[in-house]
């Protein structure tokens, strides 16, 4: 009698009888839906454990106190042990881990990530490359790499690797002779990494909540719970300190508190700024016309019909802009802004080229003044294009008001 599935219904037991597969052993996991599924875990992780054999303490029992205690990835460093000894340590470490729901990652070893059951390996940029790990450990498998360098964090994503070590952040004895590459290295990792990383490197309880305000949101610790009196305190520490540090807002979610501060202008309300910029425009236009009528015209090549047709065009203009800038018109305050910033790039140019110091102080003075104007009515011009929110229906008096803005 042919043997049938646990969980068969009849009418698969029925196609059993005349099906030559039914004994088949069920298809292997799709790799790639593996390596998904811990890719997934990876970005949940934030508490990182590398760990080897360590005088005096009971190895197994250290993992399973800072599993306790918090850990999400266990890492397995013991490049000078043989590799019989090495599998059947790793094979128990990895189910210890697995039966936890905690990822188990073997170091430097590709070729004994089957055979000990790990979900990935971490290698060094003196070791095997991204691409060789990965053929060598398998298509489901995580490939780690540490990275020293801004350059090294850029090639690590390029070739494809699942996460990527930031450090040493600190000097440490694991790693002798390896620079410390400091908390700037982090900050940029926080700016500009492109795949999952952790901060490693002399992190401890004193030094994590530096390299979490530097921007690090995961982190590798070896000694600080290897060799604590009380493993799983230790890991319950830091696992804290990473919660309890102050999450950074994605852009959007920045430009969104900018924008929910953001006020439509009351009726009658003229911000400073754009007052001042209305009646420095309105008097250079002023003054224009006015030279214009009394035929007064200090340069010499501007004496011409062209150059006073020009004159008067600029005068108009100028203090027809002004009375829109004065109503708070959005279009004319974006304009007034590219006008003082090319005026501040002119006078810029005129700085270094002006040969009397009057010169260059009455070009530095109308570039400061441009400048600060600029920066003034970066946020008018932000209020000014903030739609006004409705008046609810059926609110007092919203039926006399006028719904036209007076601006």
């Amino acid at each position: 009698m042919p043997r049938t599935r646990p969980d068969a219904s009849p009418s698969a037991d029925a196609g059993a009888e005349a099906s030559p597969t039914a004994d088949a052993v069920p298809e292997a996991p799709d790799p790639r839906r593996v390596l998904a599924a811990r890719r997934l875990r990876l970005l949940e992780s934030d508490l990182y454990l590398v760990i080897g054999p360590v005088e005096g303490k009971d190895l197994e029992q250290t993992v399973l106190a800072a599993i306790e205690g918090g850990v999400d990835i266990v890492q397995l460093r013991a490049k000078d042990a043989p590799d019989e000894e090495l599998i059947a340590v790793g094979a128990h470490l990895a189910r210890l881990c697995h039966d936890r729901r905690v990822m188990f990652i073997i170091n430097d070893r590709p070729d004994l990530v089957e055979p000990i059951g790990a979900d990935g390996v971490h290698v060094g940029q003196d070791d095997l490359s991204v691409a060789e790990a990965r053929k060598i450990a398998g298509p489901s498998a995580l490939v780690g790499v540490s990275t020293h360098s801004e350059e090294q964090l850029a090639q690590a994503a390029k070739d494809g690797a699942d996460y990527a070590g930031v450090g040493p952040v600190h000097t440490t004895p694991t790693k002798p002779g390896r620079p410390a590459t400091g908390y700037r290295y982090v900050h940029h990792a926080s700016l500009h990494a492109e795949l999952p990383w952790f901060a490693i490197g002399g992190i401890d309880a004193e030094t994590v909540d530096r390299t979490l305000a530097s921007g690090a949101e995961r982190i590798v610790v070896v000694r600080a719970i290897a060799e604590a009196d009380d493993p799983r305190a230790a890991a319950a520490q830091l696992k804290q300190a990473i919660a309890d540090r102050p999450k950074r807002k994605s852009a959007e979610e920045r430009n969104a508190a900018v924008r929910a501060e953001l006020k439509p202008f009351e009726p009658g309300e003229r911000p400073a700024a754009a007052a001042m910029a209305a009646i420095l425009l309105a008097a250079v236009g002023l003054v224009n016309l006015l030279m214009w009528a009394i035929g007064y015209q200090p340069r010499e090549a501007l004496r011409t019909d062209s150059g006073t047709a020009a004159q008067i065009t600029f005068g108009v203009l100028a203090v027809g802009l002004s009375f829109a800038v004065w109503r708070l018109k959005a279009w004319a305050l974006l304009l007034l802004q590219a006008l003082l910033g090319i005026t501040a790039l002119a006078c810029f140019v005129g700085l270094i080229i002006a040969q009397t110091v009057r010169g260059a102080a009455l070009t530095l003075v109308l570039m400061l003044i441009c400048g600060a104007l600029f920066y003034k009515l970066v946020r008018v011009l932000a209020r000014a294009q903030t739609p006004r929110t409705p008046a609810p229906l059926g609110a007092s008096g919203a039926g006399d008001s006028n719904p036209t803005d007076p601006s």
